[in-house]
């Protein structure tokens, strides 16, 4: 897998919020990857009995892979992907892989990384209770967040992605980060 799961194995080693992280490595390491014609960088595939990688011939790079990893350790964790919001997932996906495989070459820019500072933005707010909510389940964060707030960022995600152009979901957005922002810094 071309040193991909060495990368995703030292994440997983240095996590302070993933748990039983020796049969994490264990499953990934279960993890198939084929190449073949796509019709997009690449493909997670997971079963009760297997998990499959598919990455398109013309774009084998670490980064996919890791990323399609990534994906592959959030449907271990939560025991199933992410399908509600799937842009977030995404997202959060494309963070955590640029934080296992730091990679600034422009010319291999994920199709996400526009919406990255969205998130990152969840992540300086919540910090790791947001890592943990990607691959523990979004209940997570309810303590600190009423869920239908969490509910609707997650919603303002899915709009920033899909529609980039709509006005609307940027002022919710705003609004939910700054009240967010003012209630964790009374909390500290």
């Amino acid at each position: 897998m071309d040193g991909s799961l060495v990368h995703l194995d030292g994440y997983i080693r240095d996590s302070g919020i993933l748990k039983e992280k020796e049969t994490l490595i264990a499953e990934l390491g279960k993890v198939t990857v084929m190449v073949g014609e796509l019709d997009m960088a690449g493909r997670s595939f997971c079963t009760e009995d297997t998990i499959v990688v598919c990455i398109n011939r013309g774009d084998v790079r670490k980064t996919v892979v890791i990323h399609e990893l990534v994906h592959v350790l959030q449907h271990i964790t939560r025991n199933g992907l992410d399908s509600r919001y799937p842009m977030f997932a995404e997202v959060m996906t494309d963070i955590l892989t640029n934080a296992v495989y730091p990679n600034n070459n422009v010319f291999q820019l994920s199709a996400y990384r526009d919406y990255n500072p969205s998130v990152l933005n969840c992540v300086g707010v919540f910090r790791e209770k947001a890592i943990e909510a990607f691959f523990y389940g979004h209940d997570v964060l309810h303590d600190v967040v009423p869920e239908d707030e969490w509910h609707l960022f997650l919603y303002t995600i899915e709009a920033e992605v899909r529609s980039p152009d709509s006005p609307y979901y940027e002022n919710c957005y705003n609004r939910l980060i700054s009240k967010w922002l003012d209630r964790m810094d009374r909390m500290d």
